[in-house]
């Protein structure tokens, strides 16, 4: 019966606009997304937090539950609202052990989750920096790291480790500088892969750029699996070369091709899959089962 509620309130954030979710205890699901301004009014208590209150999208974060009674009504329990006054956006969030919340995404100005406001360093409205961010399991804020360069920084991707280290993964175009400034990265002349760990305070561990490649490569999701190893699944339009020992694979059907990569816990690359047919094959996230499965 829990996951039939959890089910029926999960489809219901999606349905209002949330683009991913993710279970909390006591059967609560988790809701994040962005919206834009629909006239400036003050936030409600609904699942999708409230209207923007500036320009561009401000990204949002909303907890919910089932009431006692009326067969699982979502109730929320509460809403959070992150925005500057570029576009923000929250792509991928996941729960730690401890009820904490990691939120991914990425903004084009500047941005505060409660703590101090980081600031994009591109100029231009068409680029942007990247965010992790975690917050208790009361949306108060715990840390934020930026990921900035001198093109585009995405995350796509965030899952957490058995030990609550953070597995972050995404795409950038040009630039890429880790939090911390520990790596700094050029581009390969498109969009890049990329997949970083960082402990549960945020602090960096290490950071991989895997790829190589003709066209566009991006990671879209990211799991942690047996071994503790590092799954991840994305997207590529020529070739890519994305766990080393060249092992390039080279497309022979459609624009976009898929492919799922493994790694140890120290991110040396162990093998990579690619799937294509006709069109376009683009994962949007994955998950790695207790029975090793990958979905």
């Amino acid at each position: 019966m829990a996951t039939d509620l959890l089910m029926k309130r999960t489809v219901r954030l999606v349905a209002l606009g949330i683009v991913a979710v993710a279970a909390v205890a006591c059967a609560q699901v988790l809701g994040i997304g962005d919206f834009s301004d629909v006239g400036g009014g003050a936030g409600t208590t609904s699942d999708t937090g409230g209207a923007g209150t500036g320009g561009g999208t401000s990204a949002g974060t909303s907890t919910g539950t089932s009431s006692s009674g009326g067969g699982g009504a979502s109730v929320a329990v509460w809403s959070r609202q992150f925005g500057g006054d570029g576009e923000d956006n929250a792509f991928a969030v996941a729960v730690t052990s401890l009820d904490d919340i990691v939120i991914g995404g990425d903004f084009t100005s500047s941005i505060s989750f409660g703590g101090e406001s980081i600031e994009s360093v591109v100029s231009s409205f068409t680029d942007c920096d990247a965010f992790v961010v975690m917050l208790d399991t009361d949306g108060v804020h715990r840390w934020t790291d930026h990921l900035s360069g001198d093109g585009e920084e995405h995350v796509d991707g965030i899952a957490v480790s058995s030990s609550n280290d953070v597995l972050v993964a995404g795409w950038h175009r040009a630039q890429l500088v880790t939090p911390g400034g520990d790596d700094d990265w050029g581009g390969h002349g498109g969009d890049d892969v990329y997949l970083m760990k960082l402990d549960a305070t945020g602090a960096y561990l290490w950071g991989d750029r895997p790829s190589v490649g003709g066209g566009a490569q991006r990671a879209t999701g990211i799991a942690h699996g047996a071994d503790s190893q590092v799954v991840v699944t994305g997207y590529f339009e020529t070739s890519i070369d994305i766990a080393g020992d060249n092992n390039v694979v080279n497309v022979d059907h459609g624009p976009d091709n898929a492919f799922v990569a493994q790694f140890d816990s120290s991110g040396t690359g162990i093998g990579s899959e690619n799937f294509g047919l006709w069109g376009h094959q683009r994962p949007e996230d994955m998950t790695v089962l207790s029975d090793e499965t990958m979905v």
